[in-house]
């Protein structure tokens, strides 16, 4: 029984090794690219993750913080040794003091409020911060809302594409 059980631990392991990809590349094959994320954003450098050189092609980024743009697949590292930038999100929302409405079915009002996202780009094997940039957010009511029941205001945040299109020249070049 001590046998089979020993099997069964060496199988766990060599599965778990090929869950993680990179697990061959001489990174640590315990830590995922979400671990590698969360001690880059908190400013402890990656010595496993890819090394980042301003050059023509796709540098592999992960994002982490408050809701961001979604990266497209191409642009997403899905191993730590793959991982040469890591992109931070955070948000600010403040009362702009306008109210916006009416809207149907009711005409109800609602409270507007101003997000302002800042993006902070680190280079995971370092931490260091390469760049900074915070978009705000506008002042404008939408002429159409698709709310719940419970809804009491609307964020006006800044477009996920003018954010993406500020990160291309840091992810590609």
């Amino acid at each position: 029984m001590a046998h089979a059980l020993a099997k069964f631990v060496v199988i766990l392991l060599v599965g778990s090794c090929l869950a993680v990809a990179g697990c061959d590349s001489g990174s640590d094959p315990y830590m995922t690219v979400s671990q590698a994320c969360s001690l880059v954003a908190s400013g402890q450098g990656v010595p496993e993750a890819a090394e980042y050189a301003q050059v023509p092609g796709v540098h592999k980024a992960y994002q982490t913080g408050s809701s961001h743009p979604v990266f497209t697949d191409e642009w997403r590292a899905l191993s730590v040794d793959e991982l040469a930038l890591v992109v931070v999100y955070s948000d600010t929302t403040t009362d702009t003091g306008i109210r916006c409405g009416p809207y149907s079915p009711g005409d109800k009002y609602y409270a507007l409020h101003k997000r302002d996202i800042t993006v902070v780009v680190r280079e995971a094997r370092t931490a260091e911060i390469i760049a900074s940039k915070t978009f705000e957010g506008g002042r404008t009511c939408p002429t159409v809302v698709m709310v719940s029941e419970s809804t009491t205001s609307l964020k006006d945040a800044p477009s996920h594409d003018d954010i993406n299109a500020w990160l291309r020249q840091y992810i590609q070049p």
